[in-house]
Protein backbone atom coordinates (compact mmCIF):
# COMPACT_ATOMS: atom_id res chain seq x y z
CA UNK A 1 0.00 0.00 0.00
CA UNK A 2 3.06 2.30 0.51
CA UNK A 3 4.15 2.06 -2.84
CA UNK A 4 0.49 2.88 -4.38
CA UNK A 5 0.92 5.94 -2.16
CA UNK A 6 4.36 6.46 -2.90
CA UNK A 7 3.48 6.12 -6.69
CA UNK A 8 0.72 8.03 -6.33
CA UNK A 9 2.45 10.96 -4.71
CA UNK A 10 5.21 11.04 -7.30
CA UNK A 11 2.63 11.19 -10.38
CA UNK A 12 0.67 14.23 -8.51
CA UNK A 13 4.27 15.76 -7.67
CA UNK A 14 5.28 15.22 -11.50
CA UNK A 15 1.86 16.50 -12.70
CA UNK A 16 2.19 19.81 -10.95
CA UNK A 17 5.46 20.22 -11.97
CA UNK A 18 4.92 19.57 -15.58
CA UNK A 19 1.98 22.69 -15.46
CA UNK A 20 4.47 24.88 -13.36
CA UNK A 21 6.68 24.64 -16.51
CA UNK A 22 3.26 24.78 -18.95
CA UNK A 23 2.62 27.86 -17.28
CA UNK A 24 6.24 29.20 -16.49
CA UNK A 25 6.50 29.41 -20.53
CA UNK A 26 3.41 30.37 -21.51
CA UNK A 27 3.25 33.58 -19.77
CA UNK A 28 2.25 36.38 -20.40
CA UNK A 29 4.67 38.77 -22.55
CA UNK A 30 3.91 42.03 -22.97
CA UNK A 31 2.53 42.43 -26.65
CA UNK A 32 4.48 44.95 -28.59
CA UNK A 33 2.05 48.07 -29.93
CA UNK A 34 0.56 47.71 -33.11
CA UNK A 35 2.12 49.79 -35.92
CA UNK A 36 -1.22 52.30 -36.66
CA UNK A 37 1.10 54.34 -39.24
CA UNK A 38 -1.24 52.80 -41.77
CA UNK A 39 -4.08 53.30 -40.20
CA UNK A 40 -3.44 57.07 -39.76
CA UNK A 41 -2.25 57.70 -42.92
CA UNK A 42 -5.19 56.10 -44.56
CA UNK A 43 -7.31 58.38 -41.99
CA UNK A 44 -5.74 61.09 -43.26
CA UNK A 45 -6.27 61.05 -46.51
CA UNK A 46 -10.14 59.87 -46.38
CA UNK A 47 -10.26 62.93 -44.20
CA UNK A 48 -8.45 65.39 -47.00
CA UNK A 49 -10.81 63.91 -49.82
CA UNK A 50 -14.07 64.15 -47.63
CA UNK A 51 -13.16 67.48 -46.23
CA UNK A 52 -11.37 68.87 -49.38
CA UNK A 53 -11.12 72.55 -50.40
CA UNK A 54 -9.90 73.90 -53.35
CA UNK A 55 -6.53 74.07 -53.15
CA UNK A 56 -5.48 77.69 -53.60
CA UNK A 57 -1.61 78.87 -53.78
CA UNK A 58 -1.24 81.54 -51.10
CA UNK A 59 1.54 84.23 -50.96
CA UNK A 60 1.58 86.55 -48.45
CA UNK A 61 2.77 90.53 -49.15
CA UNK A 62 3.56 92.63 -46.12
CA UNK A 63 3.54 96.37 -46.19
CA UNK A 64 4.48 99.60 -43.26
CA UNK A 65 1.98 102.15 -43.84
CA UNK A 66 1.65 105.37 -42.30
CA UNK A 67 -1.39 105.40 -39.31
CA UNK A 68 -2.91 108.38 -41.65
CA UNK A 69 -2.46 106.22 -44.95
CA UNK A 70 -3.95 103.26 -43.68
CA UNK A 71 -7.62 103.97 -45.39
CA UNK A 72 -6.46 104.96 -48.28
CA UNK A 73 -4.11 102.04 -48.59
CA UNK A 74 -6.86 99.64 -48.05
CA UNK A 75 -9.00 101.28 -50.68
CA UNK A 76 -5.88 101.19 -53.36
CA UNK A 77 -5.45 97.77 -52.69
CA UNK A 78 -9.50 96.74 -53.05
CA UNK A 79 -9.35 98.84 -56.19
CA UNK A 80 -6.54 97.26 -57.52
CA UNK A 81 -8.28 93.83 -56.87
CA UNK A 82 -11.30 94.88 -58.69
CA UNK A 83 -9.31 95.96 -61.45
CA UNK A 84 -7.72 92.62 -62.16
CA UNK A 85 -11.13 90.28 -61.63
CA UNK A 86 -10.33 89.73 -58.17
CA UNK A 87 -12.35 90.30 -54.73
CA UNK A 88 -10.99 91.59 -51.43
CA UNK A 89 -11.91 91.29 -47.82
CA UNK A 90 -10.67 93.37 -45.11
CA UNK A 91 -10.09 91.80 -41.18
CA UNK A 92 -9.62 94.35 -38.59
CA UNK A 93 -7.37 93.32 -36.03
CA UNK A 94 -8.63 93.75 -32.63
CA UNK A 95 -5.71 95.00 -30.45
CA UNK A 96 -3.57 97.15 -33.11
CA UNK A 97 -4.10 98.78 -36.21
CA UNK A 98 -3.11 96.83 -38.52
CA UNK A 99 -5.31 95.53 -41.27
CA UNK A 100 -5.01 91.76 -43.25
CA UNK A 101 -6.44 91.87 -46.33
CA UNK A 102 -7.20 88.57 -47.97
CA UNK A 103 -7.48 88.94 -51.94
CA UNK A 104 -8.94 86.32 -54.45
CA UNK A 105 -7.87 87.14 -57.77
CA UNK A 106 -7.20 84.64 -61.37
CA UNK A 107 -3.93 83.37 -61.38
CA UNK A 108 -2.60 85.04 -64.25
CA UNK A 109 -3.14 87.96 -62.87
CA UNK A 110 -1.51 87.41 -59.23
CA UNK A 111 1.97 88.34 -60.15
CA UNK A 112 1.12 91.79 -61.46
CA UNK A 113 -1.34 92.33 -58.40
CA UNK A 114 1.71 91.69 -55.99
CA UNK A 115 4.25 93.76 -58.11
CA UNK A 116 1.06 96.71 -58.25
CA UNK A 117 0.74 96.63 -53.93
CA UNK A 118 4.32 96.76 -53.73
CA UNK A 119 5.00 99.44 -55.75
CA UNK A 120 2.86 102.10 -55.51
CA UNK A 121 3.56 103.79 -58.72
CA UNK A 122 3.12 100.59 -60.90
CA UNK A 123 -0.80 100.32 -62.44
CA UNK A 124 -1.70 97.17 -63.71
CA UNK A 125 -3.21 97.15 -67.04
CA UNK A 126 -6.86 96.08 -66.73
CA UNK A 127 -7.00 92.27 -66.57
CA UNK A 128 -8.76 90.05 -69.40
CA UNK A 129 -12.25 88.38 -67.98
CA UNK A 130 -12.00 85.27 -65.54
CA UNK A 131 -12.05 82.43 -68.35
CA UNK A 132 -12.27 80.28 -65.39
CA UNK A 133 -8.70 79.33 -64.55
CA UNK A 134 -7.65 79.06 -60.96
CA UNK A 135 -7.70 81.84 -58.48
CA UNK A 136 -5.05 82.69 -56.46
CA UNK A 137 -5.42 83.80 -52.86
CA UNK A 138 -2.69 86.46 -51.42
CA UNK A 139 -2.84 87.91 -47.78
CA UNK A 140 -1.64 91.62 -47.54
CA UNK A 141 -0.75 92.73 -43.84
CA UNK A 142 -0.69 96.26 -43.70
CA UNK A 143 1.35 97.56 -40.64
CA UNK A 144 1.40 101.26 -38.93
CA UNK A 145 4.52 102.62 -38.87
CA UNK A 146 4.73 103.41 -34.85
Amino acid sequence: MSRIILSFTVVVLLSVAAGAIYLWLHRDHPAPAPDLTLLNESLHRSMESELATPSLPMNRVELNVKPQDLDSEVERIKNLATKLSGSATVNHLPAELDRDLLIEIPQASAQQFIEAVQDRTKIPPKAPPNTGLKNQVIEVKLHTAK
